[in-house]
């Protein structure tokens, strides 16, 4: 299942990721990846709420479609864990 889709530029496909699903992503930047549940998603931009290890605190991060496009993310996601989706950006892992 495709992540993006085609449209006059790259967007989410929003029947492949929905909010509720699990997630594990990691930016370019980052040394390693962040997982949470996705809470919003749109053809621009998914929004995932995460723990960062830190007493009770939660945090969030977005993910948006012009940088998974551009390369910039390694994703994988589920509804429940299943069956786990993934995308790696062309040319391979990060």
């Amino acid at each position: 299942m495709s992540l993006l889709i085609e449209n006059t530029e790259k967007v989410f496909d929003v029947e492949s990721i929905k909010k509720g699903f699990l997630i594990c992503a990691k930016h370019k930047c980052w040394k390693d990846p962040k997982t949470g549940i996705v809470s919003a998603v749109n053809t621009q931009l998914i929004r995932v709420l995460h723990h960062p290890a830190i007493a009770n605190v939660t945090s969030f991060f977005e993910i948006s479609a012009k940088e998974v496009a551009g390369g910039m993310w390694e994703i994988r996601w589920s509804e429940n864990l299943q069956a786990v989706d993934t995308y790696i950006p062309e040319g391979g892992r990060q």
